[in-house]
């Protein structure tokens, strides 16, 4: 399991207290969904692939927030459509890629979730850490 020290945090309070509470909600939500897209970018590169479905699905959903809360989602998106010889259809790949991930009676785990949140924890910190900073720079210039 990564281990990830932040430093700075009260800094960052305070250079988005001057923005005011509008800005800074859009900056951190930005920044949140910066790392959930590094996220999801390594585990599509983790997913074992059979008809490459799973692996097109895994995205970034955001989930219903409060004034001071945000959550991002990152996996296979529900009722994604897939093409398949021509013909669109709606599927689930939620069942699927459980199966996947943690296995079955008949077939083996291919954990690429897991494998996934245990390789990148400073990468998403800094992915984070990136957008802030690029997005408090753009706003005190304007």
């Amino acid at each position: 399991m990564a281990t990830v020290k932040i430093t700075g945090l009260k800094e960052l309070k305070k250079e988005l207290k001057k923005l005011g509470e509008k800005k800074a909600k859009n900056i951190m939500v930005s920044a949140l969904r910066a790392g959930a897209s590094t996220i999801a970018k390594v585990a599509k590169g983790n997913v074992p692939q059979k008809t490459g479905d799973l692996k097109k699905s895994i995205g970034v959903s955001k989930r219903k927030t409060s004034k001071t809360f945000v959550k991002f989602s990152v996996g296979p998106r529900v009722n994604f459509l897939t093409k398949n010889k021509g013909k669109i259809s709606s599927a689930n790949q939620g069942n699927y890629a459980l199966s996947v991930e943690f296995g079955t009676q008949h077939q083996a785990a291919q954990p690429f979730m897991r494998n996934t949140f245990d390789t990148l924890g400073k990468n998403v910190t800094d992915a984070i850490t990136k957008k802030i900073a690029m997005r408090i720079t753009k706003e005190a210039k304007s």
